[in-house]
């Protein structure tokens, strides 16, 4: 039997995607993951708050973005006038 034909041969209703399966998001909403490149005084400061708070570097991200920690606010370049 070649290989093509055992692929073909397999039981229907296994495997793949499926409804409800997975992780479960966190906070509710289903999250984006991204990959942020930073200087490692950036990251020793991150991991250092991440142990001192017991929570994953993602946690202490969202902390410092979430208002009224936010340090910056970004313009989307539309000013009303």
């Amino acid at each position: 039997m070649s290989r093509k034909a055992a692929k073909t041969d397999k039981p229907k209703g296994r495997g793949g995607k499926r409804e409800g399966a997975g992780r479960k998001p966190t906070h509710g909403v289903k999250m984006d993951t991204r990959s942020v490149t930073l200087p490692p005084d950036m990251w020793g400061m991150i991991d250092s708050c991440a142990k001192s708070m017991g929570v994953s570097y993602s946690e202490v991200i969202r902390l410092r973005m979430t208002p009224p920690n936010v340090m910056c606010v970004l313009s989307t370049g539309s000013q009303s006038a």
